[in-house]
């Protein structure tokens, strides 16, 4: 009898699901509470980057579900599920083996952010407003008339401590540039300017198209954050904000004020109660309640030995004592941090059963420098910055925008942990990081920049005029690479100084040397070749009844709960693997 798998929400996701399950000889029901499959979608104009139509693919999901022949019930709701169960509004109960939720998301109520004026002032919208005008195909003013300026405000309702959602939705971004080049499009002759904390662009494709918006549709980025909106006697928007890269504060009246609003968690709001955001001892205390809770013996000591006989699975051997056992899970975690208990002892024991291991090296590690230049900015965090990182070869192995930190040893942080994923040929090549500090200005942009600086503090010292482009710890060291006394004076710098500069804050090279050792690595890349194990069900084809899961295995991703998802996908699979192991032997 096939396995029952109850997928609540039939969005794109719920989909997806559903689809997949199916290839693998399972029956899903997808349970929607509105009439029809979609979701989100349903809502939307086109999809980014590329900017397709999103009613094909809505069209596309909706005849492969169909086809597939998968049960679907539209408006229908849940009112409760457990992991054998769902039960409806109405009251019926259905069975199943598992449940999958994928019920989406709710979008921040723009109107609890009063300052800018939403739904009390004409000709502010939010960016589900301007999705909806873009499928109707009349985006307009309030007046029907066209625009022709146009102001997009990011993170509103994210990153913001005042409503208590501190969190990066991490799709905000991306859908203000989508929708400001749609604008574009639609309104040629408009300016349109994207007011922004700092750019976060998370997915493939998305950084080429930010630059496209910039460069192609000439859409302004300016870095700050709106503090209010309020309305004029000619019912336009009058905005007030601060430039950060320059300082300066900014009024301006706009024909369009849109809110770029995140993703809203759960909030307490009565009681104005900060959410509590899970931490990893959280994670490790609900798994713990949850073995106490099925039964799970716990054994406090280390494992030495795989007992094997006659090419049979006996069970391990542990301090003085041996553990029978017909099947054995190994979950010894790589060799990072091995002061929690990751030594490498799992492949220690994988390996004299016959298994390959892939040498182990850090992922997600920071990277070691021999410029001096890293330790004198020791401490430094960098935001909003661009890092690629480039071999012998011209095209980058590596390119994105976030933070990163000098160090005494070299670099780390965000980017550099995710850079050194792709760095895995120490021994035949060198490779070479280079920041650009502005990325949201071309080198043209910049000079102009650095021109009007020089142009109203002509008189003052170049130590203080890059005081205003760049850190103040980062100011010695770019004066010494390119070749300025402190002192200058800023309208003696030549054009091929200004030049030098312009190339430097564009392009800061910093030689790597190598990365840190792999004990302090965030992740673990290497360990059991994945060729020698059953995919779908984690078990050894070498050895029966031995399985593998998590980090020993010569898996590994980006930062960003990447690795956590695979030490639960690769448990999961490895335990009901094994259970099931114990009835095909019976």
């Amino acid at each position: 009898m096939k396995k029952r798998v109850i997928i609540i929400g039939g969005g794109v996701a719920g989909m997806q699901t559903a689809l997949r399950l199916a290839e693998q000889g399972v029956s899903p029901v997808i349970i929607e509470k509105e009439a029809e499959l979609g979701g989100k979608l349903r809502g939307w104009h086109v999809l980014f980057p590329s900017f397709t139509p999103a009613q094909e693919v809505l069209t596309e999901l909706r005849r492969r579900v169909n086809e597939s022949g998968i049960e679907v019930m539209t408006s229908t709701e849940v009112a409760g599920f457990t992991k054998e169960s769902v039960t409806l509004a109405d009251g019926r109960t259905l069975p199943c083996d598992s449940v999958v939720v994928a019920s989406g998301f709710t979008l921040f109520d723009a109107s609890i952010k009063e300052e800018y004026g939403y739904g009390i002032y004409d000709n502010v919208f939010t960016t589900a407003d301007i999705e909806r005008m873009l499928n109707e195909g009349r985006v307009a003013k309030a007046d029907g008339s066209r625009p022709r300026r146009i102001a997009f405000l990011h993170c509103v309702g994210s990153r913001d401590e005042k409503v208590c959602q501190q969190h990066c939705s991490k799709v905000c971004c991306i859908t203000g540039v989508k929708q400001a080049m749609e604008m574009k499009q639609l309104f040629p002759e408009a300016d349109v300017f994207n007011f922004y904390m700092d750019i976060r662009m998370f997915g493939p494709g998305y950084e080429e198209m930010y630059r496209e918006a910039q460069q192609r549709y000439n859409i302004h980025f300016l870095r700050g954050r709106i503090s209010e909106a309020s309305p004029t006697i000619d019912g336009r928007v009058q905005i007030k904000a601060e430039d950060t890269l320059t300082g300066r504060p900014l009024r301006m009246s706009v024909d369009m004020l849109v809110l770029i609003v995140g993703i809203a968690i759960l909030v307490d709001r009565l009681k104005n109660r900060r959410p509590k955001e899970p931490s990893e001892s959280d994670i490790i205390d609900a798994l713990f309640l949850w073995v106490k809770k099925a039964g799970v013996t716990i054994v406090h000591t280390t494992a030495d030995e795989l007992l094997i006989e006659d090419g049979v699975l006996t069970g391990v051997r542990a301090g003085h004592k041996t553990y029978k056992a017909d099947r054995v899970i190994v979950a010894t975690g790589g060799a990072s941090y091995p002061q929690t208990g990751s030594t490498g002892d799992g492949y220690r024991m994988a390996q004299a059963l016959g298994h390959m291991i892939v040498p182990p090296r850090g992922s997600l590690v920071p990277l070691e420098s021999d410029s001096p230049d890293c330790a004198a900015m020791q401490g430094l965090a960098l935001r909003n910055v661009e890092l690629a990182v480039y071999s012998k070869k011209t095209k980058p192995l590596f390119r994105e925008f976030g933070e990163m930190l000098f160090t005494h040893f070299g670099v780390s942080g965000p980017l550099v942990l995710s850079a050194s994923a792709h760095l895995r040929n120490w021994d035949k090549e060198r490779y070479r990081l280079v920041i650009d500090l502005k990325p949201a200005l071309d080198e043209q942009k910049l000079e102009s920049r650095i021109l009007r600086d020089i142009a109203e503090n002509p008189n003052r010292d170049m130590d203080k005029i890059l005081s205003g482009l760049v850190p103040r710890s980062m100011v010695p060291v770019v004066l010494r690479r390119c070749g300025l006394p402190p002192e200058e004076k800023a309208n003696s710098l030549t054009r091929e100084q200004r030049r030098a500069l312009v190339q430097l804050l564009t392009h800061f090279e910093i030689p790597v040397t190598g990365p840190r050792p792999v004990r302090e690595a965030i992740i673990t890349s290497g360990g059991v070749k994945v060729g020698e194990v059953q995919p779908a069900t984690m078990e050894s084809k070498l050895v029966r009844g031995l399985f593998f899961a998590g980090e020993i295995l010569d898996t590994d991703a980006y930062t960003g709960g990447f690795n956590l998802q695979i030490a639960w996908a690769t448990g999961h699979c490895a335990g009901c693997a094994a259970a099931e192991y114990k009835e095909m032997q019976q």
